[in-house]
């Protein structure tokens, strides 16, 4: 090979090509960045290059967004996916710290934590 990179996780596509490719609008794709659902990567210059795995995750944020989950929802979604897709491969998950029992914001989590702490 002559020092090509590919793969999925390669980023060679621009906001373009991902806005073709997804039928999302600029706007929205940046948007789900600033929210931390994507992490493109950047030229030197401050282009934002996208991976296959990216253009993947924004299309199924797409489908979420249509079937009317709220961006919370999409982001806690793919979390779960995220880490199911981790446990499959090996993965040990990160532990999970929790700062305070009150107020949880987030019972589903604190839910989740816990039964994997019960399961250790």
């Amino acid at each position: 090979m002559t020092g090509l990179q590919a793969g999925p996780e390669f980023p060679a596509f621009r906001i373009g090509v991902v806005k073709e490719l997804t039928n999302l609008s600029e706007r929205q794709i940046r948007y789900y960045e600033l929210f931390g659902l994507i992490s493109p990567k950047r030229t030197e210059g401050g282009t934002r290059m996208y991976s296959e795995n990216d253009i993947a995750t924004l299309k199924r944020i797409g489908e979420m967004m249509q079937w009317g989950f709220r961006v919370k929802d999409v982001k806690e979604k793919l979390e779960e996916e995220r880490f199911k897709a981790r446990r499959r491969g090996g993965q040990r998950e990160e532990p999970v710290v929790l700062r305070s029992l009150y107020p949880v914001s987030n019972q589903a989590a604190l839910s989740r934590a816990l039964d994997n702490i019960r399961k250790e």
